[in-house]
């Protein structure tokens, strides 16, 4: 019959026995725990697991971290990411030393990884929405902000590339439409929200300079306003950082994937948003999204802009008549356009 589709590549097709959902979870739990421990170790002492084999520990992560049916807990499965994103070769990293040269090989030639991890990666992506704890909203994001870390990675490996491809033609108008649209949601989320802090800690850092103005206020002003400054920044880096993330995704996929996109329920709202924020970023409002030392915050409206503008060519390029779609939806925007 041949190598299944990544689409149809899930623990039933892997034949994972029923039995395994009767297991206490810490059973689970202690093994993942245990590989995120010795991860965390080995990034420091890169030599601590080069000869040891990895291979069935991949597999134990993959395989399960896609599942809930089998690992119910999505914290346990978004545990398993973190041990990933430790086993991903630093950027950078001489691709002679063994311990790079160990990971990349799990992550080019693992067989059941190759054909899984994408789509298992993208299924947790939107599981991850609701997962019944108090703080499930502020947890999605840093949870996604990894997922995104290592779609990156993986999509610079042709394999997973072509994995990626085939499960998002396959699911296009189903689960990836779903994904798709969880990330337009965050990218307009975190956006928004950074480019509604940036003329806040603007305007805190203008005053602070005037020297003579600050100090004629009352001790406890001063605090309170550097107190809310300090939170400003932190939550600011924090909305920048998990942004750019969604918006390079975006940028990098849609050179090749682009249908999901483009179908009528999608189509008018990823118009809208590119709309949107580059009207913030090249309309009257960019000269409050200026502040000293943007770095420190991960902004860099420069590269936003490039990669906004990239994201509408791309979009626009499908020859199938779907380009034109976006066109007519991009012009017929009336809150950017009028």
């Amino acid at each position: 019959e041949g190598e299944p589709t990544p689409a149809a590549v899930t623990a039933a097709s892997l034949r994972l026995p029923r039995a395994f959902q009767m297991l206490p979870e810490f059973f689970v739990d202690d093994v993942t725990e245990l590989l995120l421990f010795t991860a965390r170790v080995a990034e420091r002492q890169p030599r601590f697991l080069v000869d040891e084999n990895l291979d069935v520990f991949m597999t134990f992560l993959v395989v399960l971290m896609g599942c809930p049916d089998h690992v119910h807990n999505p914290y346990l499965r978004a545990k398993m990411v973190d041990v990933l994103h430790h086993w991903i070769p630093p950027i950078g990293a001489s691709t002679h030393h063994p311990w790079v040269q160990k990971m990349s090989n799990i992550f080019d030639l693992h067989p059941i990884g190759t054909r899984m991890l994408v789509g298992h990666l993208l299924r947790l992506y939107v599981d991850i929405e609701f997962t019944g704890s108090n703080t499930q909203f502020y947890d999605k994001f840093n949870i996604r902000h990894h997922i995104g870390e290592i779609l990156e990675y993986l999509w610079g490996i042709p394999v997973h590339q072509q994995s990626w491809k085939l499960f998002a033609s396959e699911e296009a108008g189903g689960f990836y439409l779903k994904f798709v649209n969880m990330l337009v949601n965050d990218a307009i989320y975190l956006l928004d929200e950074g480019m509604k802090k940036l003329p806040e800690v603007r305007r805190t850092l203008e005053a602070m300079e005037d020297l003579q103005a600050w100090n004629r206020q009352p001790p406890q002003e001063q605090a309170e306003r550097e107190s809310a400054l300090r939170q400003n920044e932190d939550l600011l880096r924090q909305d920048l950082l998990l942004a750019n993330v969604h918006i390079s995704l975006m940028e990098y996929t849609t050179v090749e994937i682009t249908r999901s996109f483009l179908l009528p329920e999608m189509v008018e709202r990823i118009a809208t948003m590119l709309n949107y924020f580059l009207k913030y970023l090249v309309g009257p409002e960019r000269k409050q999204l200026k502040v000293n030392n943007p770095e420190k915050y991960g902004w860099d409206p420069r590269k936003m802009l490039r990669q906004i503008v990239k994201i509408y060519m791309h979009l626009a390029a499908p020859s199938t008549g779907e380009g034109d779609q976006f066109a007519t939806s991009v012009a017929r925007d009336g809150r950017s356009f009028s």
